[in-house]
């Protein structure tokens, strides 16, 4: 996403786009992310978190994906 790795395991469980995601794994996913979530502040409040998990613990994780999902 965006040039930059970003993992959505936890979160394609959940995901009703999950077939989507799938098919994306791998690859830049750009494109499509801001396809289906144009306009959501919800979407991108998510998808900063999920960067962030590239990086951080998963306690940092969690509470970002909480954060994210008010």
């Amino acid at each position: 996403m965006e040039n930059g790795f970003t993992s959505a395991k936890k979160t394609i469980r959940n995901h009703p786009g999950g077939g989507v995601i799938r098919q994306y794994a791998n690859a830049d996913a750009t494109h499509v992310f801001h396809a289906f979530h144009e306009g959501s502040k919800k979407a991108y409040k998510h998808l900063e978190a999920l960067k962030m998990s590239a990086w951080d613990s998963s306690e940092d994780l969690e509470e970002a994906l909480k954060s994210a999902l008010r």
